[in-house]
């Protein structure tokens, strides 16, 4: 496999680092439900820095609008040490979502960041989420690594964390989520492959064969699932009429590692986010935010990410 010591290295760094958050609820704060999100994209990192104490996360979820993608709001500090996030999600409501596998569990907060509570516990490693808006569920990857060989499986619960039930075991790890037209996208991340199912897990098949696929999106415009391979350095697609995949951006870098992806349908565009060893300003090795064409052309890069290399792995696009 290609870049496997690399790989190993990187997925070792994100076991000690990741955008998390901890519980600060209680019994006074009431929760306020809202019309609409408060931004367009968003996206959640990790930073990892070195203080006198040892070893710091700076974890955040940071929001754009649409019209102004060069700037980003942090609205959810959640800083701290061993704060081990892999993926956040965001409901029609603005609501904001996310794992913390320090904790074993799912978290959500409102649209401001405010009134934090966690809403699922007892994970072994969460990894993905993503959120079915026609029931009102959450749906979660849990990355078991206690087992030989590990394993990975699916399970959901309803929005407040009730109703918790697994509906998929046997994947080979954890990997993103994404949920269109009443199925289930799986990307198996060390498994080799993408899979879809129906929405309780019944009727699983593999869509395509991956190196190691990141996260997914869903083009409806062309009937495509489109997904990152972080160890082929590309962002590809499936025609799920033909099942004839197709190899959308090709990276020069080899350690170009895309893994953040989400579909503009306002635009008809798709977002990613790609680690850079240099960002032209002389600064440490960052990330940047990108568009393009669905069919990968026209790319443009609308900003240099105040996050550092391979921090960001999940992108949401509203």
């Amino acid at each position: 496999m290609k870049k496997v010591n690399y790989l190993i290295y990187i997925v070792s760094v994100l076991f000690l680092v990741g955008c998390g958050g901890g519980i600060s609820d209680n019994e006074n704060n009431v929760r306020q439900e809202t019309s609409s999100p408060k931004y367009d994209v968003y996206y959640c990192t990790s930073i990892n820095t070195s203080d006198a104490n040892g070893e710091t996360v700076k974890s955040a979820i940071y929001g754009a609008h649409r019209e102004s993608l060069a700037q980003f709001t942090k609205i959810l500090d959640m800083s701290g040490k061993k704060k081990l996030v892999d993926s956040c999600a965001v409901d029609s409501d603005g609501n904001l979502y996310w794992t913390d596998r320090s904790v074993h569990g799912v978290f959500r907060a409102d649209p401001d960041g405010q009134h934090v509570e966690q809403i699922v516990s007892g994970l072994d490693i969460p990894f993905g989420l993503a959120i079915d808006e026609t029931n009102k569920r959450i749906y979660w990857s849990n990355w078991i690594q206690s087992t030989h060989p590990q394993s990975g499986e699916i399970g959901y619960s309803d929005l407040d964390g009730s109703d918790k039930k697994t509906i998929i075991r046997g994947l080979s790890s954890g990997g993103s989520l994404t949920i269109a037209q009443g199925k289930l996208f799986i990307s198996d991340l060390f498994g080799g492959k993408i899979m879809k199912s129906d929405l309780d897990g019944g009727n699983l098949v593999k869509v395509t064969d991956a190196n190691q696929p990141g996260q997914t999106a869903f083009d409806d415009q062309n009937n495509k699932l489109i997904w990152t391979d972080i160890a082929d350095d590309k962002i590809s697609s499936t025609n799920l009429n033909t099942l004839q995949t197709t190899d959308l951006i090709v990276f020069d870098s080899v350690f170009a590692n895309p893994e953040a992806l989400a579909i503009d349908k306002t635009n008809n565009r798709m977002l990613f986010i790609k680690p850079v060893e240099n960002n032209g300003l002389g600064q440490n090795p960052s990330s940047q935010l990108h568009s393009a064409d669905l069919n990968g052309n026209n790319v443009v890069m609308y900003s240099n990410l105040p996050v550092s290399l391979h921090a960001v792995q999940t992108l949401i696009v509203r």
